[in-house]
This record gives structure tokens, C-alpha cells and sequence, in this order.
């Protein structure tokens, strides 16, 4: 009796180590096939992409030539439209990117009710210049037209202080006859004690952005109007330089000057209006250059 309970006892612990190999295997393996790519994994040398925040849009990206510089590009915060309203505020949200991060950059898809859209990271080098190139492709499921639609994509420097400018007396864009310009040379509307920030119309952009009440609301557009494809930036040193560049039309531009943000966008008109089941991209380019080379 006493070694028939001592060889069930052998057998029982057996048996639950194999179990607690058995589920040691697979919490390994289903981590490994779910764990995002590391910076060596990326085909462009020297490039780092990952997310900021698990929970939210924001690629971190990071270049070794730029050490201790985190560039956080939101791409986008949401998409503003004239119409139709998301519950009247001209806008359609981005709740969560899941971003896939492989060796060429960062792919996404969403789709929602009334829209579904992608977006594709690209990013670049060689020995003077860094770029991280991006596509939307943004579609309408929705039954109405969609007016205006444009991506609000940030690219904020909070984390990056070779560059931070929120005093915008490095942030450069072109004036309406096309000359280059401070940003802090361009008229503001204050906004009352709204926050410290400014919408910019561009010719051939979007003609009133005050159609789109998510823009409006916050009562910041600059009554100037701006020119050109690019807003740039100039690090205090003054030996690179950011460029943030549509391909093709400019919605607006925008900066937010406060501490916390420190960010720059150049939003690219996706499309004028957009037909039930139509779909529309955009694309644009982010050129980090050295000063003299």
C-alpha cells in the first residue's frame, strides 16, 4: 500500500511539472511572437522606431547620430474635416493605433463605422541626411461626403532639447510672397486665455478653417496667411536643421509653443471632399540635415 502511494506521489509530481513546463513553453512562445522588433532589426542603420506610450499613437523615434534626442511623431492626433461633425466638433478621433513595428519602420490600419484608414513609416539615411518618410491612406465608409479632411500629424520636440523652440525664434516658414520667415514674426490671435497655440492657413490649403469647429473652438487662427510645403526648424546650435514637409497640398500648419508640447505640424490636405466609398492618401517627409555639409 505504502509503495503504491509513494509511486502515485512520483507520478503526480510528474505530471505537474510537465504542466508547468508545458505553460513556461507557451507563455515564451506566444511572447516571442508578439514582442516588437528591436532597433538592430530596422534595414536603415542607426534608426530606432517604437512607440512612446503602449496605450496611445505616439512613435518615439531616435537616430544615433542624434544622441539623447526622442522625436515624438503622432501621425495623427485625429483627422479635422468641415464636414461631416463627429458630435459637431469637425473631427474624426483616433482612439488607438496598434502600431506593427518591423525591420522597414511602422505599419497600421484602423477602421471604424464611418472610415478606415493606414499609415506606413518609412525611415532613411545617408551621411548627411536622416528622413523618415510616411503615407495615409484614408478611406470613407460613411454615407455623406467628407469636406476638408486633413491629418492633424504632431511632431513635438519635448523630448528632444537640441531643438526645442517655444519661443519660435528658430521655427522658420515662407510669408505669403514666399520669403522665408520667423514663426514668431507671423500675427497671432491671442485666444483670450485659451492656450498658447496657432493655427496657420496656407495657400491652397484649406480656405477657412473656421468651417471645421474642433479648429475654431479654440480661437487661435492666425488671420496671416503662409505659402510653401515645409515648416522648419533650426537646433540652438545651429548645426541641423528639421524639416517637416508635405508632398503635396497643406491643409494648415500649426505650433504649440507651451513647455509641455513644443511641437510643429504641417497637415496635409488629404482631400477636398471625399465620396461615399472613395479613398484618398497623403504622404510627406520629416529631413533631419546637417548645417554646412
Amino acid at each position: 500500500m505504502k509503495k503504491a502511494c509513494f509511486l502515485k506521489s512520483i507520478w503526480f509530481q510528474h505530471e505537474f511539472m510537465s504542466y508547468i513546463l508545458l505553460v513556461l513553453f507557451g507563455v515564451i512562445f506566444f511572447t516571442s511572437c508578439n514582442s516588437k522588433p528591436s532597433a538592430e532589426t530596422l534595414s536603415e542603420p542607426g534608426w530606432k522606431i517604437d512607440t512612446l506610450f503602449d496605450h496611445w499613437s505616439f512613435l518615439a523615434l531616435q537616430h544615433k547620430d542624434l544622441p539623447g534626442q526622442t522625436f515624438a511623431f503622432t501621425i495623427p492626433e485625429v483627422f479635422t474635416a468641415s464636414a461631416p461633425n463627429d458630435r459637431g466638433r469637425g473631427l474624426f478621433k483616433v482612439e488607438h493605433q496598434p502600431w506593427i513595428l518591423n525591420e522597414e519602420g511602422a505599419t497600421m490600419t484602423e477602421s471604424e463605422s464611418k472610415y478606415a484608414y493606414s499609415i506606413k513609416i518609412v525611415p532613411g539615411t545617408n551621411d548627411s541626411i536622416k528622413w523618415i518618410n510616411w503615407e495615409i491612406s484614408f478611406t470613407n465608409k460613411g454615407v455623406d461626403t467628407v469636406r476638408d479632411l486633413a491629418a492633424f500629424n504632431c511632431f513635438n520636440l519635448q523630448h528632444a532639447p537640441w531643438f526645442t523652440d517655444t519661443l519660435l525664434e528658430r521655427t522658420w516658414v515662407s510669408d505669403r510672397d514666399n520669403n522665408p520667415v520667423l514663426l514668431n514674426q507671423i500675427q497671432r490671435r491671442s485666444g483670450g486665455t485659451r492656450r498658447n497655440m496657432q493655427f496657420y492657413q496656407v495657400e491652397n490649403g484649406i480656405q477657412d478653417l473656421s468651417l471645421s469647429r474642433w479648429i475654431s473652438h479654440w480661437d487661435v487662427i492666425s488671420p496671416a496667411t503662409l505659402t510653401g510645403k515645409e515648416i522648419t526648424l533650426i537646433s540652438m546650435k545651429g548645426d541641423w536643421k528639421i524639416t517637416n514637409t508635405v508632398n503635396s497640398r497643406v491643409a494648415y500648419f500649426f505650433a504649440n509653443s507651451e513647455s509641455t508640447h513644443g511641437c510643429i505640424h504641417a497637415a496635409p490636405l488629404i482631400a477636398d471632399e471625399l465620396l461615399p466609398g472613395q479613398t484618398a492618401k497623403a504622404g510627406g517627409t520629416v529631413i533631419f540635415s546637417r548645417i554646412g555639409l
